[in-house]
């Protein structure tokens, strides 16, 4: 009873609710205490179920922080919002309140700076980074200057100003991509819910409405599905179009514990999304997979708020290094940057173990040929590997390397095998993305020979073996006849010969040898 209004206002319970209805809330409570116990069930209910429709892995730790201090030095940073992973593999981190981007390696050694932004603009800050086909680095700012940079020098080019650009009349430019296609760039304006679109050498392209009270954030282009996808603050979703603006569909609302920030697409064309979370209480903020194909929710980790590794306070900016297999999260309220190794993080989960084991797949490509000195054989592969990173091919004939080749997303291999003597052939065929360490298939082609006697009119040999217990293998024998005759004599007469046309061995049976890098 002795609580007053304000100190009802710091219990972060009520900041899950508008201002307006805040106010009604606590006034009500502490006028009617039969509704402050219902509110309080409520409460307990809430806070004791979870929200999302996937668990957080809270054990995942980073491989590499940079920085952690507050702020203006080299590794330090005043708010990082944004992230970048260039085509030369540096990271550009946006130093937001400080108005510089910092340049790292990828061991997180710092290289460079980007400054000359807008530092009379009241509020200003560095936001969205991006890269044009010719390397230039393009960086918005939230008062609406698009940004030029040399790649080799971190000079400024020149800047473009999109209030006038694109006729703005509220101006909080937020989030870049870049279409690599059309080498176009991409920038949300949120008061105005617009995507703004420019050409590489800075003219107006088109704009387009995001929706009314979407509050568009940070944007990722899906190229092969030609569709850009946003986070939108003002739904607590992210939401599908096309690159002309056709809205399609959204997702993510039943997961977002407040607000989606920043979005990447990891190689299997899964996208990753920041779910920011609030800014204080015992809350979350996580990193979430969503599938390609469904758009549901697969994997998160992160955890409760908190400035130990492996969590997040207010993360905004996300980035994926295709290089190094590599997520980057800029945690905003830690002053850092996290970087997590994506490999060890889904290498169990079902869309990296069916990324090649479940359509490598096998074939003879012609019918065998018997010339009655040689045996023909044409083998033939066609490996898919959904994992759209570089892999590899190693074929192998009686442990003899014969083929050694990488490849992305598919490739058909060929191979002639003529046989010439007895004896067990064998063909094994190694294949590995950066995610699978190793899948083999094995097949064996067997060559017997097969015992006549002139007693015998004629004999066709027809086997099944196996070879080992996790091996089947089906032997097809091509038919000879052999007869001898003898009209006067008595004595019996054995005659062994050999034939080039007992078995042709297909082993069908798929062994998967796993291992880890």
């Amino acid at each position: 009873q002795s609580l007053t209004y304000f100190d009802f206002c710091k219990f972060h319970f009520f900041d899950i609710f508008p201002r307006d209805i805040k106010m009604i809330l606590i006034i009500e409570i502490m006028q009617n205490y039969k509704f402050a116990s219902l509110l309080m069930i409520l409460f307990l209910s809430l806070s004791s179920s979870t929200v999302s429709s996937v668990d957080i892995n809270e054990d995942i730790l980073p491989i590499l922080i940079i920085g952690g201090d507050e702020g203006s030095g080299q590794s330090e940073f005043n708010e990082p919002d944004s992230i970048f992973v260039s085509s030369n593999n540096l990271y550009y981190a946006g130093d937001t309140n400080n108005l510089r981007v910092q340049i790292f390696d990828s061991n997180g050694n710092y290289i460079n700076e980007l400054t000359g932004f807008d530092s009379e603009s009241g509020g200003n800050e560095v936001q969205g980074i991006g890269e044009l086909n010719n390397g230039t680095i393009v960086v918005v700012e939230k008062s609406g200057g698009l940004y030029y940079f040399n790649p080799d020098t971190y000079s400024l080019l020149s800047k473009v100003d999109l209030k006038q650009l694109a006729s703005l009349s509220t101006v909080d430019t937020q989030g870049l991509t870049i279409d690599q296609v059309n080498d176009n760039i991409f920038i949300t304006n949120q008061p105005e819910h617009l995507v703004i679109i420019v050409s590489s050498n800075g003219t107006l392209i088109d704009t387009w409405s995001t929706g009314a009270n979407t509050t568009p954030e940070n944007m990722v282009i899906d190229h092969k599905k030609e569709l850009i996808y946003i986070s939108t603050e003002g739904k607590g979703s992210i939401q599908a179009y096309t690159l002309n603006g056709t809205f399609k569909f959204s997702f993510g609302s039943e997961e977002s514990y407040q607000a989606f920030e920043g979005l990447a697409i990891d190689p299997f064309g899964n996208i990753l999304a920041v779910d920011e979370g609030p800014d204080s209480g015992r809350q979350h903020s996580r990193i979430i997979i969503y599938d390609n194909i469904n758009y549901s929710a697969i994997y998160s980790w992160g955890g409760q708020l908190g400035d130990d590794d492996g969590r997040f306070i207010s993360p905004d900016g996300l980035a994926y290094d295709y290089v190094n297999n590599r997520v980057l999260i800029a945690d905003q309220g830690n002053f850092r940057i996290q970087i997590f190794d994506y490999v060890s993080i889904v290498e169990n989960l079902d869309f990296v173990q069916s990324s090649l084991s479940s359509i490598l797949t096998t074939e003879v490509t012609s019918d065998p040929v018997f010339n009655r000195t040689t045996y023909t054989i044409d083998y033939g592969w066609d490996i898919f590997d959904t994992s759209n990173t570089n892999a590899t091919y190693q074929l192998f004939y009686n442990q003899i390397l014969v083929l050694n080749n990488s490849f992305v997303g598919e490739v058909s291999l060929q191979i002639g095998l003529i046989i010439d003597d007895i004896g067990i052939y064998e063909l094994s065929l190694n294949v590995t993305n950066e995610f699978i360490s190793k899948i083999t298939y094995q097949t064996s082609l067997e060559v017997k020979a097969v015992e006549t006697s002139s007693e015998t009119s004629s004999e066709t040999s027809s086997e099944t073996s196996s070879e080992t217990s996790s091996e089947t293998s089906s032997e097809i024998s091509s038919e000879t006849s052999s007869e001898t005759s003898s009209e006067t004599s008595q004595t019996e007469s054995t005659n062994f010969q050999y034939f080039f046309t007992i078995s042709l061995v297909m082993l069908s049976l798929i062994r998967y040898h796993k291992s880890k890098y």
